[in-house]
Parts: C-alpha cells; structure tokens; sequence
C-alpha cells in the first residue's frame, strides 16, 4: 500500500512538468461570420477569424471556404485578424444553404515546431436570396410594389382599349379609380 503513496506524486510531478509542453499555445476566436450563426447575405465577401498565439511566437495558418475550395496558406504570421477574400467568380452564394470553413492555426516555436496546433470548423447559414432586391438597391417588398403598379396601369390600358374598340364612351371614374390606386401603391413604396 505504502508504495501506491509514493508513486502518485512521482506521476504527478512528472505529468506538471511534462504536460505544459504538450498544451497548445494557439488561440483561435472571434470568427466571422460566427459559427451556427444563420441570416448572412449571400453576398459576404470574407471570412476573417482572430488568431493569437499566447507566447508570441509566429505560426502558419489556413484559412479554407469549404464550399467553395477557396483558401489562403500563410506562414510566419503573428498575432491579429486574418482574411479570406471570397472571389466574386463565387458570388452570390446561395439563399438559405449552409456553408463551412475551416481556420488551421501550427505554432512554429523551435522546440515544438508544428506540435502546438488547432483545428477548428465554422458552419453558417445565408438568408434569403433575391438577387434583383441586392443588385437594384431596392427591397423585396418595394420591388413588389411596383410590379403591382405595373399590372394596375396595364390593365387600365387594356379596359380603355377595349372601351375604345366596343365604341363606348370613356369611363372617368374607373380612370379616377386606378390612378387613386397608383398613388397609394407609389406613396407604400416609397414608405418601404
């Protein structure tokens, strides 16, 4: 029994002196978009992520858009923000799909060389897509909008048509109607 008393901190003090070397020193954080985070536009640009290395040596790192096979390998960074810019031939993205991302961080110290590292994977969601709404500046309910008012002036153009063509005499209040109509569905755009 007394021999068990004495191999316990002998082990222990082996592991305390042993085990710093074994913990990495590479802190991943911040990354954006976040992870699990839902509603970003499908035109995002970037994935940037906050690598920090806690004894300040340099490091590689690779950040890789999974989705797309974009990536950027850097070697000898030091702490900060680091980017990868998604190249417009990518863009837009998908409404509503997941997209992943992987941020690998080595520390490069001499005596650990490439044995302090993280791995970490990111996942997020876009939002809903029209790509007529991002590209024109308006919104999807605007846009909406004004398609109604086309089809309003449309089919009072036909009524007259038709009028004209049966000889009837124009009808003022229906005129009067659909340009009250036009107004309103102009003054809720513009609200929008």
């Amino acid at each position: 029994m007394k021999k068990r008393y004495i191999l316990f901190p002998i082990l222990l003090l082996t592991f305390l002196l042993l085990a710093p070397s074994a913990i990495s020193t590479a802190i991943v954080s911040i990354p954006a978009p976040a992870d699990d985070e839902t509603g970003i536009s499908v035109a995002i640009n970037n994935l940037s992520v906050y690598l920090y290395d806690t004894t300040g040596d340099t490091f590689n790192y690779t950040i890789t858009f999974v989705s797309t096979g974009d990536t950027i390998t850097v070697t000898g960074a030091v702490n900060g923000t680091k980017t990868l810019d998604i190249p417009s031939s990518n863009l837009p993205l998908t409404g509503l799909t997941v997209y992943q991302w992987t941020v690998n961080m080595t520390n490069l110290t001499s005596a650990t060389d490439g044995t302090k590292w993280v791995n970490t994977s990111y996942n997020f969601t876009t939002g809903t897509h029209s790509r007529m709404s991002e590209y024109s500046g308006f919104s999807a309910t605007q846009l909406l909008l004004v398609g109604m008012i086309l089809i309003v002036v449309a089919l009072v153009v036909i009524m007259y048509v038709i009028d004209i063509m049966n000889n009837k005499k124009l009808d003022v209040d229906k005129l009067v109607g659909a340009v009250v109509v036009v107004i309103i569905l102009v003054v809720i755009a513009g609200l929008v």
